[in-house]
């Protein structure tokens, strides 16, 4: 028996055009993110059918300006607050500023849009992220590194 609660993520970093073309019987929520490399990322949603969710994902050097063509046809957005492809590293403060701008954005939008923040995620770095506008923390080698992932999870909720 499937799990039907879990959220999967498919991230496309080199497939800005990428489509979700079905989601499996299984998945109750997939969320497509596109890596904004390049230009705008794709405007296409995921079939209405799905409850699939559109992402887009602002690594530390992309700048916020590239949602402007996107937040209308977005669900969430996801900002990196390390240079991806590596557990362990320290959350870049300068994306704070970020975190903040992209909150604006979202308010005066209107929309309910989520904004997550992924790397560096600790027991301090998760305040200040949350207080600059995060919805959602993600958080790897903080909580695995711990040797305790229920203090640890408990550290991070205390916020």
């Amino acid at each position: 028996k499937h799990r039907r609660d879990i959220p999967v993520r498919v991230l496309a970093r080199a497939a800005i055009r990428m489509t979700i073309r079905s989601v499996t019987n299984w998945m109750d929520a997939a969320t497509s993110a596109w890596y904004c490399v390049n230009g705008s990322p794709s405007r296409r949603r995921a079939p209405s059918r799905s409850s699939a969710k559109a992402g887009v994902v602002i690594n530390p050097a992309t700048p916020v300006s590239v949602l402007d063509d996107v937040l209308d046809v977005t669900d969430y957005v996801l900002v990196m607050s390390v240079n991806p492809g590596f557990g362990g590293q320290k959350f870049l403060a300068s994306q704070l500023k970020k975190i903040e701008n992209i909150r604006k954005k979202i308010e005066k939008s209107g929309k309910k849009i989520e904004l997550e923040v992924d790397g560096g995620i600790n027991d301090q770095t998760s305040r200040i992220a949350v207080e600059a506008g995060a919805d959602v923390l993600v958080s790897g080698s903080y909580i695995f590194g711990s040797g305790n992932y229920r203090q640890a999870i408990q550290n991070l909720k205390k916020i």
